[in-house]
């Protein structure tokens, strides 16, 4: 790593600790690598999905909660969300690459295309999530090119919760959370699990969490922390159906042995020292073991994962007489090895940023700036065969400007970067089709010039955004069905999304939000150019009515409506688009006391669709869906 680069721009550059928060209505703070600071400091804009959303929808997942949200897509292979992957920014098919997930900070992107496991943690344990729109590469590195999603878990208090749950498809689930807080400590420890028969065949589903937090304050400035999480899942996978074969029972499979098998477990720790000055030092480290095994039509693929990280940082923070200083400078280090696709694999990513914000006019303008670089060395083979190398930089400039009490606009110009995943880079062999394993080193790292600008307005009952943003993309990876491999588009491709959105508490039987974005990714140049890159929607929109009737009874009611897209790798536009679909979902919730009670449908219409496919196939969702269940918190 150039470390020498990165300690000298470390000096002089400064960007932003925030971004714009849309979750509630008013003011609120939000978490970027574990330093909190106001809303009105950004140049980004961010969706917050906060305790009481996510309490309304007793959604069992992450994607659960953030289907129908702004600009965001929820794609999923076995219907149990098991094999979920979200799009923000209008990836498709790599959109999984080029989306950053954090709990509590920690990054759980894999560095292969498994992308991340949505269902390693319940919704009973999140307190908010926190979806940032758009590049942030300063403070992320690899991969934050569409956006950034960050999951913060509850504190632990004294008390617990248990929580059951059934439905259909022969689906239960159940979840038991114990928690002390006592002067300067606090702990807790959680156990969830489900089960389900699936929509489809061959689509049964089980899975276990055990997990456990401490948190302890040594002094009113020094604080220690570990948690620990240990995941174990099975799953069928029934594989994709032509669309007629869909149209006559989308219940069926042709993939009746197919499965898919994960254990992962992690460890983190860390600590924090703050200092009268402003200054707070942070120290925090993870190990990950992963091992995932499967088979596709009787060939066995297993895969192993070992990375070890440490997250130093120091950040500072002044109040002046009519100006602000905000600075946070650190490092992501991470090593990982094992292997992939049957091949021997070590990994070494070094990244170092610095961001900051200056705040004038009393905090109504802020100046926004950042730079990262980032270096990674991939070796394959047993001792290191063939190594790969890849340096890069990024950085973020942008501004802020509170026009009147509640009403803002932003704009920010910013350069990502995403480098390959490491089975991106190798193929293994496919012996019944003569295809012996390959490596390519020649597979270029992505990167990206994004623009955004954005105005916002948000009062105590109100709050309303629009936003444009564009990203021009070189060397975007893809994998071409022809050869085989994954490759870069020798065209670049250019993705613009507008989004708008408003949200209106009329009073306690009418709070409402609506969302729509409207994205349009082409490609510039080349064989395809002015053709839409495949599995990209360009219409989204998100609705919600939430009311509070009387004596503890309230309701939910949402829809989303995907529109139709190009199936992935039809690139050339030249097949029909996997149809558009609108979902709506209701739910009934009655609270006394600490007893909660709820039943709910999703999919009301039992509307017969897929949100993923490929080659002319498609991979269908689950029809109508009954659930209810009861929680006690004590």
């Amino acid at each position: 790593m150039n470390v020498k680069k990165g300690l000298a721009v470390m000096a002089v550059v400064l960007t932003p600790l925030t971004a714009f928060s849309q979750g509630d209505l008013g003011t609120i703070n939000v978490t970027t690598q574990g330093a909190s600071a106001s809303i009105t400091s950004s140049s980004k804009s961010m969706t917050v999905i906060d305790r009481a959303t996510i309490e309304s929808s007793h959604a069992q997942f992450v994607t659960d909660l953030l289907r129908g949200h702004s600009g965001l897509v929820v794609r999923d292979t076995t219907g149990t969300g098991s094999k979920a992957k979200v799009d923000l920014g209008g990836f498709g098919e790599t959109s999984q690459s080029n989306l950053v997930v954090l709990i509590d900070g920690r990054r759980v992107n894999s560095p292969d295309m498994s992308g991340v496991d949505w269902t390693q943690i319940s919704a009973s344990q999140i307190e908010r999530i926190e979806i940032t729109h758009g590049a942030s590469p300063v403070l992320y590195g690899d991969g934050a090119v569409g956006g950034v999603i960050n999951i913060i878990t509850r504190v632990p208090e004294s008390g617990g919760k248990i929580s059951l749950g059934s439905g259909s498809f022969g689906s239960s689930n159940g979840a038991l959370r114990l928690g002390s807080a006592s002067g300067r400590s606090r702990m807790e420890i959680n156990v969830s699990g489900d089960k389900t028969d699936g929509y489809r065949d061959n689509s049964k589903y089980e899975r276990i969490d055990a997990g456990a937090r401490a948190e302890v304050d040594l002094t009113e400035n020094v604080s220690l922390r570990i948690s620990g999480n240990h995941h174990t899942d099975r799953a069928g996978l029934p594989g994709a159906l032509t669309i007629a074969e869909s149209a006559v029972n989308s219940k069926q499979t042709k993939k009746p042995t197919d499965w898919g098998k994960i254990t992962d477990s992690f460890i983190d720790i860390g600590a924090s020292v703050a200092f009268d000055s402003g200054v707070e030092l942070d120290v925090a480290g993870s190990f990950r073991k992963r091992d995932t095994s499967a088979e596709f039509s009787g060939w066995p693929v297993n895969s192993t994962l070992r990375t070890r990280t440490l997250r130093p940082k120091v950040s500072y923070r002044h109040e002046g007489e009519g100006f602000s200083t905000a600075l946070i400078a650190g490092a992501e280090l991470e090593w990982s090895s094992g292997q992939v696709s049957g091949f021997d694999y070590e990994r070494n990513r070094q990244g170092s940023y610095v961001q900051g914000d200056l705040g004038l006019i009393g905090g109504r303008f802020h100046l926004i700036g950042g730079y990262r670089h980032e270096a990674m060395d991939d070796a394959f083979g047993t001792g290191g065969v063939t190594t790969i190398a890849n340096n890069l930089d990024a950085w973020e400039v942008g501004s802020s400007f509170e026009l009147s009490e509640g009403l803002q606009v932003r704009a920010q110009y910013a350069r990502s970067l995403r480098l390959p995943a490491l089975d991106e880079r190798y193929m293994a062999a496919i012996p019944a089709w003569f295809i012996p394993a390959s490596l390519n080193t020649n597979l270029l790292p992505q990167t990206g010039n994004h623009l955004s600008a954005a105005i916002s307005y948000a009062a105590d009952d109100l709050r309303a955004e629009l936003e444009f943003s564009r990203a021009d993309i070189s060397n975007e990876i893809f994998y071409n069905p022809a050869t085989f491999a994954n490759e870069n588009y020798t065209s670049k491709t250019r993705h613009d999304v507008v989004r708008a959105s408003v949200a209106v508490d009329l009073n306690t039987m009418a709070k409402l939000e609506a969302n729509y974005s409207l994205v349009k990714a082409t490609f510039r140049g080349g064989g395809y150019n002015g053709n839409r890159v495949p599995s990209v929607a360009d219409n989204i929109l998100g609705a919600s009515w939430r009311a509070e009737w009387l004596m503890g009874l309230s309701s939910l009611l949402k829809v989303s409506y995907v529109g139709s897209s190009y199936f992935v790798s039809d690139q050339a536009n030249a097949n029909p688009k996997l149809p558009a679909y609108a979902i709506w979902d209701v739910m009934m919730n009655y609270r006394y006391g600490e007893l909660d009670l709820f039943a709910g449908i999703d999919n009301l219409t039992n509307k017969n669709y897929a949100t993923y496919g490929a080659y002319t196939s498609v991979y269908p969702a689950a029809g109508m869906q009954l659930r209810a269940g009861a929680s006690y918190s004590f």
